[in-house]
């Protein structure tokens, strides 16, 4: 999920009484928080491309720092644009103009990472999660790292005995949230302030979150449990006075404060300020009272709103919504609004511009919904549905966005900015704004189509890179002017107030006023050489380069050089006038060192992080099935023992579909509600609306139809016939099949070959599969070999989904939703939240 991040800006030293500034001293190399993020736009809907690639685990976090962006998580490798994979568990440092992966940003960590957050000097960064050791250190769930070599900031140490999961600065001030009850010596829970630059725990904030608030039973019967770190996100304001804390705790600091707290930390000695949001309160819910299901949470930049993304059970205005409050306010704060997404909301990112909410939902409020505090645009039908009722929208006054969307600041209501995390299975849990744009994580590979893998930046480009003004300088250092020498090796040094990104050289015959060619020969064009630039600082400081293997032209020989930035800007050309001389009256400068990539290291086991308290992704939907089917329309049916079929009409719930009949023995398919083909007593038959049109004289091993009435089937023989149009094609034998529509099927070899195309024409996607499904919309689930349910994400790749308590005999895909037939003639559903325990 997304975390928290700086927010913050200005003088903290005035804030602090003596008794604080003994903890945190302020020094001159300490910078104040970078300004907030002020994009006067909403950013593109379209990501970078050509990146390297995380394609395994999750991101948690990610922050700009310096001239990279860095993101943590569960990740193991990454794969590069060429195809080539690299090693690196749980952190990497990506060039934000190139996207470059840094090759020396390496740390060697022994558990995830769940926040990043940019350092308090320039280059350094933060990182907290669930790990105990970096580069075979302890520093407890908190370190300070160099991002240019990934080394430990030694005189940084703040050792938290728990999970580090949210981190919010201002100046020297760094505020922690997670899930721990110490820091080094010093007891503190969930919530603590250290200094930035050293680590050192402010003895006067000693207010903590106790408490849970993350389990507990509705009145309609709806229970839950989650796990993870009661701190969601902590956020300062741009002043640097108030703290507000998103949580899922009990009290802040002894005081009852559910879903958030505001802070005061103007003074020596913080304290918790009246602010309390009644959002929870049974009186505001018809006498409900609700575990609290808050999942992250953000701050506007201006610092007048918190906005915080809800999740867990569609329940309005307390689950699957994204709700904005006021900073400032005293008891019983009413909300500024309240956007329902109809099902779990695990991300938001405020900018000047947007509210961008990340999440598992297919729908959310449009702008013809109302803007009062909470509309609920209809109660009919199933509240986590991926599909349209009518026309375009689920519920009236709805807009589809598939797992992202950004409403409008002042109503939360959605604008026309749509992405779509298009793969994504749990969804997106990470949104974070930075100067540049949006960064974006999730579960699956693709953002508009565009394979991102993990994670997505939406860049609004270099003209939104502070400092990024002015052309770059250059200048020559070797040779110097009047020299004579041979002329091998040229060295000199640009400075540009952002980035350098290349130096160019030329040389010109000064008696003919022709251009020394690459070997040494005169000509009228000038042959111009790419400079090679030495090791990268930070941002606006000098960089070396250096020209070598130059032809030695003799006579006197004007030497020219410019640089360019990442801008496009160039600077003038400078030049200096020599003497060549392939004698060489003075020996050659020695070139400048370049940096050498470092090699990759040694593969090592990456340490298994504790996952935490886990819970089956699975939901039981009832025993007593032979068959089970998915309409296009997201209709389940099932096949009863009786020989019946069942319509699923709610959680647990079916009720007898008295059009289809009886004598069905399983498996069967869906053209719709009213529509389904598969085995019967004495055959196969499809039945519905037309009556009964027999199929095949035996029965059916497998079965599938599409909303075109297009049929797929194998027989008892175990071979595979396509029904287009009333025409029968044979296709051989095979284990499973799946119709999308006419002309565009998925099969199952019988090797265990997962192949998509037609008949005669195959494509190779995988393997290891039993069973297949595919969704009108061409999703793909397959069975396993060894029994299990897996989600297709490209050739070759496919996401196993864990936890089902039995062999699986089929399975059905529609619209995102899964439903599975266990061999112990279960009923199972994918939940909307998949391993939220351990995740969330």
């Amino acid at each position: 999920m997304k975390q928290s991040h700086t927010r913050s800006r200005g003088s903290i030293a005035a804030l602090l009484g003596l008794s604080v500034a003994s903890v945190l001293t302020v020094s001159t190399s300490v910078d104040a928080a970078a300004p907030p993020p002020v994009h006067g736009q909403v950013v593109p809907d379209t990501p970078r491309t050509k990146w390297p690639r995380i394609t395994d685990g999750s991101v948690n976090g990610g922050d700009r720092v310096a001239q990279y962006i860095v993101y943590g998580g569960s990740f193991t490798s990454i794969t590069q644009p060429d195809g080539t994979v690299s090693n690196q568990p749980y952190l990497v440092a990506l060039d934000i103009d190139t996207g470059k992966m840094s090759t020396t940003f390496r740390p060697v960590l022994d558990g995830q990472v769940r926040v990043i957050e940019a350092g308090d000097t320039p280059g350094t960064v933060f990182v907290g999660g669930r790990f105990k050791n970096v580069n075979g250190v302890y520093t407890g769930g908190l370190v300070k790292l160099d991002v240019f070599t990934g080394q430990r900031v030694a005189s940084f140490s703040a050792p938290f005995n728990g999970e580090v999961s949210t981190l919010a600065r201002t100046g020297n001030r760094l505020f922690v949230g997670g899930f721990f009850t110490a820091v080094g010596n010093s007891a503190r829970s969930q919530l603590a302030e250290v200094a930035a630059s050293t680590g050192a725990v402010n003895a006067n904030f000693t207010i903590g979150v106790t408490g849970l608030r993350d389990s507990g039973c509705r009145s309609d019967g709806f229970c839950y449990t989650v796990g993870g770190p009661p701190v969601r996100s902590v956020r300062v304001n741009p002043a640097g006075t108030r703290l507000a804390v998103m949580h899922r705790g009990d009290l802040v600091g002894g005081l009852q404060r559910w879903g958030a707290a505001i802070i005061d930390i103007s003074t020596a000695t913080p304290t918790v300020t009246s602010f309390r949001a009644n959002l929870w309160d049974p009186a505001q819910n018809n006498g409900r009272t609700d575990f609290v299901g808050v999942v992250d949470g953000d701050m506007t930049p201006d610092g007048s709103m918190i906005v915080m993304a809800n999740g867990i059970g569609n329940f309005p205005p307390l689950h699957d919504t994204v709700t904005a409050f006021p900073v400032n306010g005293g008891d019983a704060v009413q909300p500024l609004w309240v956007n329902q997404n109809f099902d779990s909301n695990f991300a938001v990112a405020a900018s000047d511009q947007a509210v961008y909410q990340g999440g598992h939902f297919c729908w959310v409020e449009s702008q013809s919904s109302t803007a009062s505090p909470l509309y609920w645009p209809g109660s009919a039908g199933n509240q986590y549905s991926c599909e349209a009722t009518s026309g375009s929208v689920f519920q009236p006054r709805t807009t589809y966005r598939y797992h992202v969307s950004a409403g409008d600041l002042s109503t939360g209501r959605a604008i026309a900015w749509d992405p779509g995390s298009n793969d994504s299975f749990r969804g997106v849990n990470l949104l974070r704004t930075i100067d540049r744009g949006l960064l974006l994580g999730h579960d699956g590979t693709r953002v508009k189509w565009i394979n991102v893998g993990r994670a997505a930046f939406f860049d609004m480009g270099i003209t939104k890179q502070i400092g990024e003004i002015a052309a770059p300088t250059i200048s020559i250092t070797n040779p110097v002017a009047n020299q004579t020498l041979s002329i091998q090796t040229v060295l000199g040094s640009s400075t540009d107030d952002y980035r350098t990104k290349r130096v160019q050289l030329r040389m010109r015959d000064r008696a003919t006023n022709q251009w020394i060619q690459a070997d040494g020969s005169r000509g009228a064009t000038a042959f111009i050489w790419e400079a090679a630039l030495g090791v990268e600082g930070l941002p606006g400081t000098a960089r070396d380069w250096s020209v070598s293997s130059l032809p030695s032209p003799t006579g006197s020989i004007q030497i020219q050089a410019r640089a360019a930035d990442f801008a496009g800007r160039q600077s003038a050309w400078v030049s200096v006038n020599v003497t060549g001389d392939v004698a060489g009256r003075a020996p050659a400068p020695a070139p400048v060192a370049q940096p050498i990539a470092a090699p990759e290291p040694a593969a090592v086991a990456a340490p298994v992080p504790d996952p935490g308290p886990q819970q089956s992704p699975w939901r039981w939907e009832g025993h007593g099935a032979a068959g089970i089917a998915q309409a296009p329309d997201g209709t389940v049916l099932r096949v009863d023992l009786d020989g019946g079929v069942s319509r699923r009409k709610d959680s647990q719930v079916w009720e007898k579909v008295p059009g289809l009949g009886t004598g069905w023995t399983g498996p069967i398919a869906a053209a719709s509600g009213q529509e389904i083909a598969g085995a019967a007593s004495g055959g196969s038959r499809r039945r519905g609306p037309g009556g009964d049109v027999p199929i095949a004289a035996s029965g059916v091993k497998n079965i599938s139809i599409s909303a075109d009435g297009t049929i797929g089937y194998i027989d008892t023989a175990g071979n595979l016939t396509f029904v287009e149009r009333g025409t029968a094609r044979a296709d051989g034998a095979a284990l499973g099949v799946a119709v999308q529509s006419n002309g565009t099927y998925w099969k199952v070899g019988t090797d265990g070959a997962v192949l998509r195309g037609r008949p005669g024409a195959w494509t190779v996607a995988g393997g290891g599969a039993s069973g297949i499904a595919v969704s009108a919309k061409g999703e793909v689930a397959i069975v396993t070999s060894d029994g299990k349910v897996a989600r297709y994400v490209a050739d070759g790749n496919f996401q196993t989904v864990d936890g089902i308590p039995s062999a699986v005999a089929s399975v059905t895909i529609q619209k995102g939703k899964i439903f599975a037939l266990g061999a112990d003639q279960n009923v199972y559903r994918l939940a909307e939240i998949v391993n939220m325990p351990a995740d969330l």
